[in-house]
């Protein structure tokens, strides 16, 4: 058991070090994983907000839902991605983040969106209680 701890510790630290690359300008950029709250698309580009500040770069939100689907994001409607750590609430056709950003949910994504939320929950709720 203590060796299912200290795995689950060291892919959450492994995770929060993940990072993407993407074009901003001529240049590439690396983003942390862990510093993105939610995607919007814009035209051919991307603003990516982070903790940090918004990034806009030349890439399709398909192309970047991709990249951050395996690390806990969702694409609750065609032209956004969000982190699933930073949504608040989801009652049936809005999500709520955690710095009162809003984003309407697709009917199509609304099941998927709702499972996503709750598998995310309940594995946050594993984690902590592992750790005690």
């Amino acid at each position: 058991e203590k060796f299912f701890k200290v795995l689950e510790r060291f892919f959450s630290v492994y995770t929060s070090l993940k990072t993407i690359t993407v074009k901003v300008g001529r240049l590439e950029e690396d983003i942390f994983i862990q510093d993105i709250t939610y995607v919007e698309s814009d035209n051919h580009k991307c603003i990516i907000h982070t903790v940090n500040g918004d990034i806009t770069a030349s890439i399709s939100i398909s192309k970047l839902a991709e990249m951050l689907t395996p690390y806990d994001f969702i694409k609750p409607v065609r032209y956004a991605i969000v982190a699933l750590r930073e949504i608040v609430n989801v009652p049936t056709d809005t999500i709520t983040l955690a710095n009162g950003k809003t984003f309407s949910v697709g009917r199509k994504e609304r099941e998927n969106v709702k499972k996503a939320f709750t598998d995310y929950k309940w594995k946050s709720m594993q984690r902590k209680l592992g750790d005690m």
